[in-house]
């Protein structure tokens, strides 16, 4: 493993999050992470990012455009 980072299921131990959370983090573009072969890592300085550590709690609010396609 490169120096520095960390796989999806250290960084989300570190934040107290499921690996199914963090993913979303991933896929949502709100943390970073990059390919190495078929693992995303994360760089151990990036779970200091205002978007990551200092999230509200629970699950995010559909936006308005979500809520019109599941009407």
């Amino acid at each position: 493993m490169p120096k520095g980072y960390l796989t999806v299921r250290q960084a989300a131990a570190r934040l107290g999050l499921s690996r199914t959370r963090l993913q979303a983090l991933i896929n949502d573009g709100r943390l970073p992470a990059e390919k190495f072969g078929p693992a995303n890592m994360i760089r151990e300085t990036d779970l200091d990012l205002p978007t990551v550590r200092h999230r509200p709690p629970g699950r995010p609010r559909k936006s308005a455009e979500q809520e019109t396609k599941t009407s």
